[in-house]
């Protein structure tokens, strides 16, 4: 059975966080990464698609300090930007 990304979050992602002591509050979900591309074509400008992480692990502290992060997780790729 196929599961969308909102299943994929619910079903496989979160009860993993959870068993590894990841709390809400240090969970930051849909987390823009980047605004997006801006392509200028003379007087057109496009913007490309923002880049947004399913999940953005933190150290829970303030900023910041918060900023040291434990790993970046989309429900499509699942990959750590640290160890």
């Amino acid at each position: 059975m196929l599961l969308n990304e909102a299943d994929r979050r619910a079903e496989l992602i979160d009860p993993k966080l959870k068993g590894a002591d990841w709390t809400d509050e240090i969970i930051q979900r849909e987390f823009q990464i980047t605004a997006g591309k801006v392509n200028i074509f003379g007087d057109r400008v496009e913007w490309e698609d923002k880049k947004i992480a399913d999940y953005l692990l933190t150290n829970g502290l303030c900023p910041p300090l918060q900023w040291w992060v434990g790993g970046v997780l989309s429900s499509e790729k699942i990959r750590s930007i640290c160890s």
